[in-house]
C-alpha cells in the first residue's frame, strides 16, 4: 500500500489512519477536514489515529497532531489518541516530544470499515506549515530551537508572497 491518510467519523469520533511516508502534502486535506468539523461545533468525542501501518512522519504531520490535540481540548476537554503506534512512529513522536503530551494505546481498536482516502496536495502553502512547526515549538524549548530557522524561512516566504499580492 502507498503512502496515505486515511479518514472517517462515526459516533462524533473522528478516525485517522496513517500508512507509509507521511509528509505535508498528504496531511493538508486531513486539516481541512479536520478543522471543518470542528467549526461545524458539534461535539467531538474523540480522535483517533491509527498509526500501526506509519513508517516514517514528517515533522508538520506531528504538528498537526498537536494542533487537532490543542484544539479538541480547548473546545471539548477531551484528547487524541495514538492507537498502536508503529516502532518507528514512536521514536518520531518521543523525538519532538509528543509521546509526553499525546495520548497512546497499545490496543487494538475497532476503525469504521469504510474510511475515506485524504486527497494528496501537490503544493502546501507556507502559512499551514508553518502553524504546524509553531505548535511543535510551544513544546519544548529544544523544539523551539530546532525549527526556529524553519519559522524564519516560513516566515519569510510568506511576507514575500503578501507583498507580491499587494502590488498587483
Amino acid at each position: 500500500m502507498q503512502n496515505t491518510i486515511f479518514y472517517s467519523e462515526e459516533d462524533n469520533k473522528i478516525f485517522i489512519r496513517a500508512h507509509g511516508h507521511i509528509t505535508a502534502p498528504l496531511c493538508y486535506g486531513l486539516r481541512q477536514k479536520v478543522f471543518n468539523r470542528f467549526d461545524i461545533n458539534t461535539e467531538i468525542n474523540g480522535i483517533y489515529a491509527d498509526l500501526s501501518g506509519c513508517d516514517y512522519m514528517d515533522s508538520t504531520f506531528m504538528g498537526l497532531l498537536i494542533g487537532f490535540n490543542k484544539k479538541l481540548e480547548q473546545m471539548y476537554q477531551k484528547q487524541l489518541y495514538i492507537i498502536q503506534p508503529s516502532k518507528e512512529s514512536k521514536l518520531h513522536l518521543a523525538d519532538l516530544g509528543l509521546d509526553k503530551i499525546l495520548a497512546y494505546s497499545e490496543k487494538d481498536m475497532s476503525f469504521p470499515v469504510k474510511m475515506e482516502i485524504v486527497s494528496q496536495k501537490e503544493k502546501v502553502p507556507a502559512e499551514f506549515v508553518l502553524k504546524a512547526h509553531e505548535d511543535l515549538m510551544e513544546l519544548t524549548e529544544e523544539n523551539r530551537k530546532k525549527f526556529l530557522k524553519v519559522k524564519e524561512m516560513l516566515t519569510k516566504q510568506i511576507e514575500e508572497k503578501n507583498r507580491k499580492s499587494k502590488n498587483k
